[in-house]
């Protein structure tokens, strides 16, 4: 049995890396708890995978077996991509997804801080009846722990509740797992240009009314049970603030911008004056930052399943509308911070959810923002929302998007993006103080 034990020991590293499953059949009632023991300690797989030496149980291991998919092979694609580095897994989990195309192109593509990589990936076929170049794929990798969390959310809420024209579709047989990491594979959707690229060129109007009305309307649509659906805001608040995780540099330059209290101060005022207020949670997309949301034509294509869970439904506007007014791109100036700064007073003050930027009387730098806001905030009047509960979930994101990573951008733009960052602390503190 010691010897045995060894075998899973040193097959374990190849079993991972090819999507193998360890079988044991044990010989007696012994063998067969000393085999559950070492199946726990060395962690190699399901204990359900232990048979014992009976007709019926050898029955049942041989038609697992036989049923069981390690996922693809390992192929010899040639990997063509420019400056991206690869680690030796991220290139064997590319050579097992796509072991049946003589070479693949990588594209890196934007978004996904969290993951290791996500590319858009050109691929070559070997074998195929139409020909070898299919329509591109899109593959992210990442932990095994949070690809496996993503696939269950596009089972559970995606290929239900999203139409399948509104986000991309999975090729589960390229879908790869090997030791510590894993791999979603899919369609990548062609022609499609980031939300805030196309609200800056003015090219999608009514494109945010179309992401809440039609991309997330399987989710908004869902009716809530009084009895048994009530969740406390206070836990969400504390769940996505998080205020020791915001950098003293972050907190240092707010106090420059005007901020009086401390992070942590603004939480706990913010849960003492939300607290017992309850909200009917609902699925909502979780990550709803501009990076994922991409426009083709007038429709919004949504991305990145991976923190799609159960919450109130203000938290996806609040979240966008964060994400669009505090964050940066390659069109914003340093030297525009002043006229932003005048322009986030002015739809942030007095009851920011319920009222609507004004009409500006002539254009300017942040025109498209405005209009922006403007439907973001005619979704929140449209529904049932209460003023405080939606006010207290703004607060909420304006304090976590001071908490997360400054851009990895040009230095040109590294100084207003700690402003943008530290502004948003500053926001939050007036917001909260302003709640009755």
């Amino acid at each position: 049995m010691g010897f045995i034990r060894e075998a899973f020991k040193s097959l374990k590293p190849l079993a991972e890396n090819y999507g193998l499953s360890f079988v044991a059949i044990a010989e007696s009632n012994t063998h067969w708890k000393l085999l559950q023991q070492y199946w726990k300690e060395l962690k190699i797989g399901d204990p359900e995978n232990i048979y014992t030496l009976d007709l019926d149980a050898i029955e049942i291991a041989a038609e697992n077996i036989r049923n069981y998919d390690p996922g693809p092979p390992l192929g010899k694609p040639k990997i063509l991509n420019l400056d991206t580095p690869l680690s030796r897994h991220m290139r064997h989990i590319l050579r097992r997804a796509f072991c049946d195309c003589d070479r693949i192109y990588l594209e890196p593509l934007g978004g996904g801080k969290a993951s290791l990589g996500v590319f858009c990936v050109h691929a070559w076929l070997k074998k195929s009846v139409v020909g070898p170049r299919p329509l591109p794929f899109f593959i992210k990798i990442d932990e095994s722990q949070r690809i496996e969390a993503e696939l269950a959310n596009y089972h559970y809420y995606a290929e239900f509740y999203i139409p399948f024209y509104l986000r991309p579709n999975l090729d589960q047989e390229r879908c790869v797992k090997i030791k510590r990491l894993s791999a979603i594979v899919g369609n990548f959707v062609e022609d499609a240009r980031p939300l805030r690229n196309a609200l800056r060129s003015n090219e999608a109007p009514g494109v945010l009314f179309s992401l809440f009305e039609n991309s997330l309307k399987g989710f908004r649509a869902q009716p809530s049970d009084k009895n048994t659906d009530e969740w406390s805001l206070e836990d969400f608040v504390t769940d996505r603030a998080r205020t020791k995780e915001i950098s003293k540099e972050v907190i240092r330059c707010a106090q420059k911008l005007g901020l009086k209290l401390l992070p942590a101060d603004i939480e706990s005022l913010l849960i003492k004056k939300i607290k017992g207020v309850k909200q009917h949670f609902r699925p909502y997309h979780g990550d709803l930052h501009s990076g994922n949301i991409m426009v083709r034509g007038k429709d919004a294509i949504l991305i990145d399943f991976s923190s799609v869970q159960n919450g109130p439904l203000a938290a996806d506007p609040a979240a966008l509308e964060v994400s669009l007014v505090f964050s940066i791109d390659d069109n914003d100036r340093l030297k525009q911070f002043g006229e932003w700064k005048k322009f986030v007073n002015e739809i942030y003050k007095g009851n920011p959810t319920h009222q609507l930027p004004s009409a500006e009387k002539k254009p300017g730098s942040f025109s498209w923002l405005r209009k922006a806001i403007r439907e973001i905030r005619h979704v929140l009047l449209g529904c049932d929302y209460k003023q405080k509960e939606t006010t207290a979930i703004l607060a909420t994101y304006l304090i976590r998007f001071a908490r997360l990573p400054l851009e990895d951008c040009k230095n040109s733009l590294k100084r207003l993006d700690l402003l943008h960052h530290a502004y948003a602390l500053v926001v939050a503190e007036r917001i909260v103080k302003s709640l009755k």
